[in-house]
Order: C-alpha cells, then structure tokens, then sequence
C-alpha cells in the first residue's frame, strides 16, 4: 500500500549539505510524504514513524496561500512524513521500489548514485550535474524495475488514494434517479504506464489530453458494471486508509440497491415489463426501443 501511495504523491530527492568553504558538499537523500487531514483523517501520514519505525512526523498548520494569483486560505494540518537516516533508507528504499510501477527505475538510479558518492565530498560542479540527471532521469526512466502481470490490491489501493477518485453522483430526469459511479486517474503522459496498467487489468476508457499532456483512465462502476464494482472494490476497501468510506459507500448503494424496491425506481417504468432499470426509467430493451424512435432525450 505505501508503495503505491509513495508511486502517486511521494518524492525521493538529493539533499546537499555541509557545504565548506571550497564549496563541496556531503550528499544524502530524503524521503517525503504529506497529506492534509482533510484527506488523512485517520492521519495515517502522521502515525507512519510508529508502524514502520522509520522517520519522523511533522504538522504544518494552516496558513494563507497565493495559487495563480489567487487567495487560497488552507483549512486543514498537513501531515508530513521524512525519512533521511541511512540504515533506514537502505532498509525501506529496496522493499518499496520492487511493488512500485511509476518510481521504481528513477528511484534505484538515485539509490545507486547515493550509494555511490555517499562519504565523499561533492563538489559545487557535481552538484548541478546531479539535479540536471536528476530531473532528466524522472523523465526518462518511469516504469516498474520487471515487468508485472497484474497490481496486487494493495498498492492499487494505496495508488488511487493518492492519485485516483471515486465519483459517486446522482442526478434526476422525467422523475427517476440516474447515478454515475465511477473509479478513474490521471498521469502526466510521461507515467503513461501505470495508466496503461490499469487498463489492461481492469478494463474501462482513456482520454487524452494535451495541455496539459495527461492521460485519464476510467471506469464505470454503476449498475451495468455491477458484479465487476462487487469483485473490485471490496478488495480495494480493504486497504485504503484516504477513501475508503467513498468505497464503502459505492459497495453500501450495489447492496442497498439489490435489497430495497422504492423511490430509485429499479424496474422498468413500462406496463407489465419487471426487468431492471437501464437507463432513464426503462430496461434495456425499451430504452433502445425508445432512442430510436427518438422519443428518449439521450
């Protein structure tokens, strides 16, 4: 799980210091996790010292922010996670790169560079090499350490708690109630993989767009998509600590909506017809029969 919450909103960076006179440095590196507790309500984040035993935990308080020239007053603690202690580092870096999809070239490459100049002095010319190779490795080298058949159900949890959302929504037409229930994330183009990974795993759609370069990837989980959100998501609810009521709620409306006749109105609106509600009050026959006769609004 932390692996795949790591691959969606960690980072992995140099840190130079002790910087002498001669303008050479010691090299070292930090680990880097935060969340807002408006989504780590469980602050999960915060207790990461406890349950791994590595690292500390900071809380930074709300504070006034400019975002685009824009007054944004920040209404949560962010809970921050940073580990730089070498025993470690090179205890918890090799066990998350071999479960991460998006990071784990880019963070064996710094790994083994820090391994490498570690105990030596870098000077001032090596240290913009290091950030210049740093920025082009993150380009370059995105894509697992081996290639992987399936995402286990944890890092795929810890992965949509960071970079993915559940869209649970409800609209109303000609008196019935249409829901859209969907899982979907995004990746710069340049993570494109770990999209097509859950592609070619769970199925569903991508959209592409270009400014900015992303590519979207999502999947209906409403009453068409019924029995797949069933087998999904309550392996997923197992391991998410950021959305996991979102999940349970989707599993709750499945179950619920099986279970209870009433006001959703799940069957067919039309005389002597009891199948299931396709869409806009009708089964699937008499929606496909109506839009074509061009008396549905689709």
């Amino acid at each position: 799980y932390l692996a795949g919450l790591l691959d969606a909103d960690g980072s992995l960076s140099f840190v130079f210091a002790n910087k002498k006179e001669s303008g050479s440095y010691t090299l070292s590196l930090l680990l880097y996790l935060c969340a807002s507790e408006g989504i780590d309500k469980d602050a999960f984040v915060k207790e990461l010292p406890k349950l791994t035993g590595m690292g500390n935990a900071t809380v930074i308080p709300p504070k006034d922010k400019v975002i685009c020239g824009k007054a944004s007053a920040q209404r949560h603690n962010v809970n921050v996670w940073q580990v730089i202690k070498r025993a470690d580092l090179e205890m918890l870096l090799p066990r998350l790169i071999k479960h991460m999809v998006i990071k784990a070239k880019h963070w064996q490459w710094m790994l083994d560079v820090w391994r490498e100049k570690r105990g030596v002095r870098v000077p001032a010319e090596l240290k913009e090499a290091l950030v210049t190779a740093s920025k082009e490795s993150r380009r370059a080298n995105a894509g697992p350490i081996k290639p992987k058949n399936h995402p286990t159900w944890a890092w795929c949890a810890g992965y949509l708690d960071g970079d993915g959302c559940y869209a649970y929504t409800s609209s109303t037409r000609r008196g019935y109630t249409a829901w859209s229930i969907s899982v979907s994330a995004v990746a710069h183009i340049n993570d494109r993989c770990v999209i097509d990974f859950l592609h070619k795993a769970f199925g569903g759609d991508l959209h592409m767009r270009d400014r900015p370069p992303t590519l979207t990837w999502r999947r209906m989980l409403g009453y068409q998509n019924r029995s797949f959100a069933e087998r999904f998501l309550p392996n997923l609810a197992k391991h998410s600590r950021f959305k996991r009521d979102k999940i349970n709620a989707i599993i709750h409306h499945h179950r619920q909506r099986l279970s209870i006749p009433g006001p959703d109105r799940q069957f067919c609106t039309m005389d002597a017809c009891d199948r299931r509600v396709h869409g806009h009050g009708l089964c699937h026959m008499h929606y496909m029969r109506e839009r074509k006769l061009g008396q549905t609004t689709v």
